[in-house]
């Protein structure tokens, strides 16, 4: 596996953040070129030694963070022996924790460039720190529970899912939301709180590739399940090659007052979104259709 490779796969680096992280550390090198030797350039400049120091301090810990985070991936990937570099929860939860850890050390920089007294600042602010951290708590909690989402494996990268009423693909997770693409191409946000307490259909995990189809029909339009069950097998002939033999059903889900809530179901031998999205419309507009055959015999 090539350092490069892992780099451009992993760390999604533009060129620009590439150039800069190369300025960084050449800018590392000379600031210790230049304490190592006792030059004043700096200081000629203007820049104070405590300056310097916190320059210094945050360069370093920013590389440090960078070359722990490739190595830690680098390990996690030859342990697996997998490259699945951007759908994996666990190299996208090491890619946050560095992010997290290059912002707490920017705040620590300016407090050191600045030669704020952090002590006497943060205990003149306590009481405005305890009403942030009040005001804050539910995003401290999706931060939180973003964490718990990347570092398991409940949900993954490419997973298509069902939260609530929403279904779809998961195409981003970060520290705040799960980012959710729907059969509609829209993008739905759903906070990581909501996503660990409420009930999560992960339909990529099963063992099989069961597909779920609801729809009512009033019992007005309803005389025989069975002839229902057999006129959408019907509609489903020409997509044969993508469904598993004998597999699609009909099931009566719930009776309510005026209508019955049905599943028609079928397992589908290889996922494909434009597949499924074609059979799940041809299913629905076929019920329409069969519903209003119903309501000209009724006539």
């Amino acid at each position: 596996m090539k350092i490069r490779r892992v780099i451009n796969r992993i760390e999604h680096k533009s060129r620009a953040a590439k150039l800069w992280l190369l300025i960084k550390f050449l800018l590392l090198i000379f600031i210790i070129y230049v304490k190592a030797t006792g030059k004043p350039w700096l200081n000629e400049l203007g820049i104070s030694d405590s300056q310097i120091q916190a320059v210094l301090f945050y360069l370093t810990s920013n590389l440090m963070v960078v070359i722990s985070r490739l190595l830690v991936i680098i390990f996690y990937l030859r342990q697996r022996q997998e490259h699945p570099y951007d759908s994996d929860n666990f190299i996208l939860g090491v890619r946050w924790i560095g992010t997290s850890l290059n912002f707490v050390f920017l705040v620590v920089t300016i407090f050191l460039f600045f030669d704020i007294d952090y002590r006497a600042l943060f205990t003149s602010l306590s009481i405005i720190a305890a009403a942030i951290a009040i005001l804050s708590k539910d995003y401290i909690s999706n931060m939180i529970n973003g964490m718990i989402i990347l570092f398991t494996d409940h949900v993954s990268l490419g997973d298509y899912v069902k939260v609530k009423e929403h279904r779809g693909k998961i195409v981003d997770v970060n520290l705040t939301n799960v980012h959710l693409l729907n059969e509609d191409d829209d993008l739905v946000l759903i906070p990581n709180q909501i996503m660990l307490n409420v009930e999560v259909i992960n339909y990529t995990k099963r063992i099989i590739n069961r597909v779920n189809i609801e729809f009512e029909v009033a019992y007005t339009y309803l005389e025989n399940v069975g002839e229902l069950e057999e006129y959408l097998i019907g509609v489903l002939k020409p997509y044969d090659e993508h469904i598993e033999k004998d597999s699609c059903f009909l099931r009566t889900a719930e009776l309510k007052k005026d209508t019955a809530l049905f599943h028609f179901q079928y397992i589908i031998k290889f996922p494909d979104k434009n597949v499924g999205r074609r059979i799940r419309r041809a299913i629905l507009r076929n019920v329409v259709k069969y519903i209003s055959q119903k309501k000209e015999v009724a006539k």
